[in-house]
């Protein structure tokens, strides 16, 4: 609702998530997920090596979705138009995922959850 759909920036940013680039940076973000997810077993040791890197790649991974989050809300808008972000079936399993990411963060440290 801030910026018209024509406006340039808008134009850009959509341009640059059809890019190629971008969709093979998303692509292998992915494939990180995949990969590091067989190794986040319930009976981990927390104070481990491998828990302490998978927690960074848990983090790297987070703030990429999020922002590849944002962006996209910024092109499409966020719902109240045609071709909106949570106009896609894809795009609302992400926005979920993602939230679900930062509540995750977020209450980390309670024990009764």
């Amino acid at each position: 609702m801030c910026f018209s759909v024509e406006d340039e920036l808008r134009e850009l940013t959509i341009r640059f998530l059809h890019s190629n680039r971008f969709q093979y940076f998303i692509g292998l973000a992915i494939a990180a997920s995949v990969l590091a997810l067989p190794f986040d077993v319930p009976d981990l040791d927390p104070d481990s090596q491998l828990a302490s890197n998978l927690k960074i790649i848990d983090l790297v991974l987070m703030v990429v979705f999020s922002g590849e989050m944002l962006i996209k809300v910024f092109a499409f808008g966020f719902v109240l138009h045609r071709g909106s972000y949570l106009r896609d079936s894809w795009n609302i399993l992400d926005f979920f995922l993602v939230i679900l990411s930062w509540m995750n963060l977020a209450f980390e440290g309670i024990e009764a959850l």
